[in-house]
């Protein structure tokens, strides 16, 4: 098991959790840990040193904190609506101009950003046939 007490808390990107649970053997992950370890890699759009780099840049704006620029890593909200959801609980509102940069700064990560695969398309059920019916005796 990789904790068994919480030493010290941070907030941490998709990329940094990835990196984290690669440094254990696979034997030594639980359940959970060993779940997490995939849905970080498979979601992850960023690698660890653009992630950084990218918080370092969002968080010269004294409204975003390292939580929201993890947020904003990790789901890399392409519009202004976007943005908004993620900023919507805090007591203040952002005025456009920080919302513009916040979409530029992702528009500029995005570049290198790993393309998300295309959705998997539904299978048509097959309609259930009628069961034969049982023969009486």
């Amino acid at each position: 098991m990789i904790g068994k007490r919480v030493i010290a808390s941070k907030d941490v990107t998709l990329s940094e959790v990835s990196e984290i649970l690669s440094k254990v053997t696979e034997e030594d992950l639980g359940f959970e840990q060993s779940k997490t370890f995939g849905y970080s890699q498979k979601f992850a759009k960023l690698s660890k040193e653009e992630s950084d780099s990218m918080a370092k840049e969002l968080m010269e704006s004294d409204k975003v904190t390292r939580a929201k620029a993890v947020k904003i890593i990790d789901l890399m909200p392409q519009n202004i609506e976007e943005i908004r959801a993620i900023f919507s609980k805090e007591t203040f509102s952002l005025s456009d101009g920080e919302i513009s940069g916040i979409v530029e700064t992702v528009k500029k990560y995005m570049k290198g950003a790993k393309r998300e695969k295309e959705p998997k398309k539904e299978i048509k059920k097959k309609e259930k046939e009628p069961e034969p019916e049982a023969k009486k005796e």
